[in-house]
């Protein structure tokens, strides 16, 4: 038996030569294990640690499958995991949010009775939707010194950007990624960013926050000047980033952002 330059096997009979082609000896089934090849490209005949696995459109070896709960292995055999957690599974959220304080929500309280419902409304929607406001006609409107309006709105604006920052924070943004995860959710996920922001300044509710991190996480992974040097990242010629997480092998940064270990 040896490799022919295709990649395909051949086989010596005691009359001629059998050419079998490497893609004979792809897996069955449409289990993560089907997609299994060696570290060539080739399907795997036999599962080893170092055998490539695509899960979620992410390649890793098996050794990470098996240490994230995708594969299962017995007696030094890696079959199909009974239950593969996903990346994408609906979980109920948990608000992760601090109280802003009673000093802040003192202010808020202040701020509120000073403005009434329906300007309290177009603040946050100028705020929500465009980002600004315009004081000077507003203060004209309510009769009120627009520098003294925008002092004691910009203490309820920063107040609001201080919860969601925690929030973003605790989901695993870095703080030096907030300006681009603001970009990104205004430019990718225009609706669900004002609607989130709605629950939080109506309702004080910051649970779409975490959605659109971890939205956020899964299409751009974190930089690397963010990444704790207990994790040895390293970036190869190709751009590619290598983390390794405590308790797991060497993985790519995207993989171990995509399912959530970062």
């Amino acid at each position: 038996m040896s490799l022919t330059s295709d990649g395909g096997l051949k086989m010596e009979s005691t009359n001629s030569y059998t050419t079998v082609n490497a893609n004979d000896f792809k897996r069955e089934g449409d289990g993560i294990l089907s997609t299994a090849r060696t570290p060539f490209g080739n399907p795997a005949t036999t599962l080893t640690k170092d055998s490539i696995i695509t899960h979620e459109g992410m390649d890793m070896s098996l050794q990470t499958a098996h240490k994230l709960g995708l594969v299962s292995l017995k007696n030094g055999e890696y079959s199909e995991a009974s239950e593969q957690p996903s990346s994408t599974q609906d979980e109920p959220e948990q608000d992760m949010s601090e109280s802003m304080g009673d000093k802040v929500e003192a202010q808020l309280t202040e701020l509120a009775n000073m403005i009434p419902v329906d300007f309290q409304t177009r603040v946050a929607e100028s705020m929500i939707s465009n980002g600004k406001i315009d004081y000077q006609n507003m203060g004209q409107t309510l009769g009120i010194n627009s520098v003294e309006l925008q002092q004691r709105v910009g203490v309820a604006e920063q107040a609001f950007r201080n919860q969601a920052d925690k929030v973003l924070m605790s989901a695993g943004i870095g703080k030096e990624d907030l300006q681009g995860f603001v970009q990104w959710a205004t430019s990718n996920k225009g609706e669900e960013f004002k609607r989130t922001q709605r629950e939080q300044v109506y309702g004080r509710d910051t649970r779409g926050y975490q959605a659109l991190a971890r939205a956020y996480l899964n299409a751009n992974a974190p930089a690397v000047s963010s990444i704790p040097e207990s994790y040895k990242p390293r970036t190869l010629r190709d751009g590619t980033t290598l983390v390794t997480l405590p308790g797991y092998p060497e993985m790519k940064l995207q993989v171990a952002t995509k399912l959530g270990l970062i």
